[in-house]
C-alpha cells in the first residue's frame, strides 16, 4: 500500500513541477489535481493491489541497445571532404587530426531505437542519452536497415548543405563498439513489472489517425459535466501538436490537458500513461 501510494504522489507532483506558476490552477494541496481528483484515483489504485499480487515477477527484460559512442561536428573548412572521409570509413583520431577544427564529444552513451513517427513512416533514432536535458543529440533515419548493422569503428553522419538561412555543416556519431543489450538485474525487473502490472499497456495515449491541430481547454472546464470532459479528452487524444519550434511550449501544455481530463474523469490507463511519458 505504501509503495502504491507514494507511486501516484510522485506520478501527480513530477507532472506539476512541468507547470509554470499561475499557468494552471494549485489547490491547496500543492497540486494540479483537486482532493476530491486525488482520494477516487487513489482508490483506483489500491484497488490494483490485488491484481498487483498475481502479476508474474519472473519476467526477463532488457536494456535499451545502447554503446558508447564520440559525437564530432564540422561548421568550418572543407567539409565536404570531412563527409567524404567518414563514408570511408577513416578511424577517429586520423580524423581529428585532418580537421583539428572539428568538435568532439567523447564517450557518450548512444541509445538506439525504432519507432513509428508522425506520418506512420518506420523510422530508426540514434540518440544520446542525457540526463540534464531532454535535447541530446540525436540523428533520425528512415533506412530501418541501419538497427540492425554492425557500428563498431564507424561513422554515422547527418550532412546539412547551405541554404538561404543555415550554412554547411556535418555532424556524425563515431562508434567505438557495436551496439548491445543487456539483461536487467532482478531488482530492478521487479520494479518495471510492477509497472506494467499496475499500467494497462495496451493503453496509448493518443488515438489511432490522429488530425493535426489544436483544441482549446476552456477557462472553466472544471464545471463541464463528466460526459462532456470525456468528450474533451477524447478530442484531445485525437489530435496532434507539433511545436513550431523548440520553445513552443503547446505540445507540453496539450500532455498537460490530457493529463488533467483524464485524472477529472478518473481514466487512469490515460492518466497514467501520459504522466509517466513525463516521469521517465
Amino acid at each position: 500500500m505504501k509503495n502504491l501510494t507514494t507511486l501516484i504522489i510522485g506520478l501527480v507532483v513530477t507532472i506539476s513541477a512541468y507547470c509554470q506558476n499561475g499557468e494552471f490552477k494549485v489547490y491547496p494541496n500543492g497540486l494540479i489535481y483537486s482532493e476530491q481528483t486525488m482520494d477516487k484515483l487513489s482508490h483506483i489504485v489500491d484497488s490494483l493491489n490485488l491484481k498487483y499480487k498475481t502479476c508474474n515477477f519472473n519476467t526477463v527484460f532488457y536494456s535499451k541497445s545502447q554503446t558508447i559512442g564520440h559525437i564530432v561536428k564540422v561548421d568550418i573548412g572543407n567539409i565536404k571532404d570531412a563527409k567524404k572521409d567518414m563514408e570511408n570509413q577513416i578511424s577517429l583520431d586520423d580524423f581529428l587530426k585532418k580537421y583539428p577544427q572539428a568538435t568532439v564529444e567523447r564517450n557518450v552513451l548512444i541509445i538506439k531505437s525504432k519507432y513509428k513517427n508522425y506520418e506512420q513512416q518506420d523510422v530508426v533514432e540514434f540518440e544520446e542519452f542525457d540526463l540534464k536535458s531532454d535535447y541530446g543529440f540525436s540523428i533520425t533515419s528512415e533506412n530501418v536497415s541501419l538497427y540492425q548493422k554492425d557500428f563498431s569503428n564507424k561513422w554515422l553522419w547527418e550532412y546539412s548543405e547551405k541554404t538561404n538561412y543555415s550554412d554547411e555543416s556535418l555532424a556524425a556519431i563515431y562508434f567505438s563498439t557495436n551496439f548491445s543489450s543487456f539483461s536487467i538485474p532482478q531488482k530492478y525487473s521487479q520494479m518495471i513489472g510492477y509497472s506494467d502490472c499496475l499500467i494497462d499497456t495496451t493503453t496509448t495515449k493518443f488515438k489511432d489517425n490522429l488530425k493535426d491541430g489544436w483544441v482549446d481547454l476552456p477557462e472553466n472546464w472544471t464545471e463541464l459535466s463528466d460526459k462532456k470532459k470525456a468528450k474533451l479528452l477524447d478530442e484531445m487524444r485525437s489530435t496532434k501538436v507539433v511545436g513550431g519550434c523548440s520553445q513552443d511550449s503547446r505540445p507540453r501544455e496539450h500532455a498537460i490537458h490530457i493529463a488533467l481530463l483524464s485524472a477529472e474523469t478518473y481514466n487512469w490507463e490515460v492518466f497514467s500513461k501520459i504522466t509517466f511519458r513525463h516521469y521517465e
